[in-house]
């Protein structure tokens, strides 16, 4: 036999060792493992823990809360709030809000120390009032809430009601500016007198609302801000009943103005002209009568609505389009919680 028939294949000696392919993953892991976290991390975790030591009570209270409220979260809530106090109290207001009703951000969002302080013991609700206290401000509202704040009224200070009319001109024109610069406003009870029995009777429920004639028992629309501490309800299923038919009730106040300012937004020239009629008289007119208060020839009188869901349906205008001509409102902060950016009234034409 030669030394060639003995010798081995050489595809022997070609293959090379491979490790199992877990074992890179296993190896990367360790290394990774191995790696001493960063120091801001660190700082964060004893932070957070350091939190959960002192904020022991409101982080069961929050997890009781969780479980009365919102139990699709409540096991969530419960496991961040081991570790991750804002954690936790996001989780449970997004899901509160979700299924009752919507919370006051400025105590939300400022983390939870900030809302064991302020809303511990009672809900922290989204109050609505006007400050009449250090002077009503009517800027940077919806185009339609801007109009109505041109006239009603003058009760501000300053150049304010200026400013309203700059906001005014904008959407429904420079003409229509010019005639509210130049008009003094009725007084808030002659408004009402003219208007009450109308169709435009969104634009007394909103003068009624700036100036602080609302109905005395609900603090949603009476209360601002400043004052919300005023308003105490506690964490209990009765106080959650409350308040959820408070902001109701609010709703319901508010969907005349909410569906007058849509209205205006529809057609801005087209409208905008009529209400203005329709609160200091006709331009040809050397008074106000009733005959000013016309509706528009295309859609008719605004919507006559009850409850803040159907001001803030999209079917609203669903049957209408808009005026040949007329072009979409430009955008302003909502002043209505439950309205859709992506209404049908809101959209570009065609």
């Amino acid at each position: 036999m030669s030394s060639a028939d003995s010798a081995p294949a050489p595809e022997v000696f070609s293959i090379r060792a491979q490790r199992p392919a877990t074992l890179g993953w296993a190896l990367r892991l360790l290394r990774s493992a191995a790696v001493p976290p960063r120091t801001g991390a660190l700082l964060r975790l004893f932070g957070r823990l350091q939190q959960v030591r002192e904020q022991r009570t409101q982080l069961k209270l929050l997890v009781r809360r969780a479980r009365l409220f919102t139990p699709d979260v409540a096991d969530k809530v419960a496991t961040l709030a081991r570790s991750n106090p804002d954690g936790a109290l996001e989780a449970f207001v997004t899901a509160f809000q979700r299924a009752h009703f919507e919370l006051d951000e400025g105590i939300c969002e400022q983390g939870f120390d900030f809302w064991a302080d302020a809303a511990g013991e009672f809900i922290p609700l989204l109050v609505r009032g006007t400050d009449r206290c250090n002077g009503i401000d009517p800027l940077g509202y919806r185009p339609g809430y801007a109009l109505q704040w041109a006239l009603i009224q003058d009760v501000f200070n300053d150049d304010e009601r200026h400013q309203v009319i700059a906001e005014v001109a904008e959407t429904f024109g420079k003409a229509l500016a010019d005639r509210l610069e130049a008009a003094e406003p009725p007084a808030h009870h002659i408004l009402c007198r003219r208007l009450a029995r109308t169709r435009y009777v969104g634009l007394v429920a909103f003068s009624r609302w700036a100036l602080g004639d609302v109905p005395t028992k609900n603090d949603i629309l009476n209360l601002h801000a400043h004052h919300a501490d005023e308003l105490v309800i506690p964490w209990t299923h009765r106080g959650v009943a409350r308040a959820a038919r408070l902001i109701r009730d609010a709703d319901d106040f508010q969907a005349p103005m909410l569906a007058l300012a849509r209205w205006l937004e529809h057609a801005p020239a087209e409208h905008g002209l009529l209400l203005v009629d329709a609160v200091i008289g006709r331009q040809d007119a050397k008074a106000w009568s009733r005959s000013a208060i016309q509706p528009c020839g295309s859609c008719g009188f605004p919507p006559d609505v009850h409850s803040g869901q159907e001001a803030s349906s999209r079917q609203l205008f669903a049957t209408l389009a808009l005026h040949p001509g007329a072009c979409a409102p430009a955008t302003a902060p909502h002043a209505y919680p439950e309205e859709d950016p992506d209404d049908l009234d809101w959209q570009e034409p065609n």
